[in-house]
């Protein structure tokens, strides 16, 4: 899958990198511990196929995972020394500010967004979760058009699809 094709699926996340779009929410939108932690973001490159293939989106996965130690063990040594709070992190009395919120992070599969719309009550009027998913299955079915039926495991796979997500 070339990066035209990714683009055109609106793919984030490994897929999109495994294509070699250089684009990581972490960078471009730095929250919690990320804009203190230098850190590189992998992209397919081809070395054992076509840029793109199912291969090229395994090998960025076990490259994202040595990044993510890299990741944790920077974020460890910036933790201030002494206890943590560990009791309940809302309150009872709560209220919700007004308006509506949409952030997102950079979840495993791409980004995750969350919109929260409140009117100014206790509870949240909405709440909804924009999830990569429905994105990775789309561009995995147009990767499968011309394939033969036993890589169809394979392709579905690399594309890390979460029926879990698709099914909400």
């Amino acid at each position: 899958m070339d990066k035209v094709v990714a683009l055109h699926f609106n793919l984030g996340g490994p897929a999109a990198r495994a294509s070699g779009i250089a684009w990581d929410l972490r960078k471009r939108n730095p929250y919690a511990f990320y804009d203190q932690t230098p850190f590189h973001v992998p992209l397919g490159l081809g070395e054992y196929g076509v840029q793109g293939d199912c291969h090229d989106r395994y090998l960025l996965r076990l490259r994202e995972i040595q990044e993510s130690i890299e990741i944790i063990k920077q974020c460890a040594d910036l933790l201030p020394a002494g206890s943590f709070f560990d009791g309940p992190t809302i309150s009872k009395g709560y209220v919700l500010p007004a308006g509506e919120s949409m952030q997102f992070v950079e979840g495993p599969r791409g980004p995750v967004g969350c919109l929260l719309v409140s009117d100014g009550g206790k509870k949240p009027v909405r709440v909804q979760f924009s999830v990569p998913s429905f994105s990775n299955l789309l561009a995995a079915q147009g990767s499968l058009v011309g394939q033969k039926l036993e890589d169809l495991a394979t392709i579905l796979t690399s594309f890390d699809i979460s029926v879990s997500e698709l099914d909400r």
